[in-house]
């Protein structure tokens, strides 16, 4: 059991999804999924301390939501997908959340992905 912020670990490579793993990121994935509607995005965006009581979430997951720590979520357990609902509320781009998880700048963080992205884009027109 996760009993503070600093016991969620983040190695190197993509987070482990286990059944423990699944089942402490419960929780976290409801109220991100949640954020699918746009009703609720409004009110998580107008209080987002108010809109989260209703999950009972647990003092490790209220600080991953303050800190906006994207990385140590994802290893916690929540679906980067659905992080990236959350994300959104929070105006921050895609490009910064991926930029924050691999401890890199927004543009370094470009400058590696976008070559891949191009190169994506012209195999799928071949």
């Amino acid at each position: 059991m996760v009993k503070s912020i600093d016991d969620i670990k983040t190695p190197d490579g993509p987070a482990t999804f286990t059944m423990e793993v699944s089942q402490q990121g419960y929780r976290m994935n409801e109220l991100c999924y949640s954020l699918k509607l746009e009703h609720n995005r409004e009110l998580f965006k107008a209080d987002y301390m108010e809109y989260i009581k209703d999950y009972n979430l647990t003092d490790v997951e209220i600080e991953l939501i303050k800190n906006r720590d994207w990385l140590k979520m994802a290893h916690y357990g929540v679906s980067a997908y659905l992080i990236g609902k959350m994300v959104d509320c929070f105006d921050t781009s895609f490009i910064s959340m991926g930029a924050t998880m691999r401890g890199e700048t927004q543009e370094d963080f470009m400058n590696k992905t976008a070559p891949l992205i191009k190169n994506h884009n012209k195999e799928k027109a071949e």
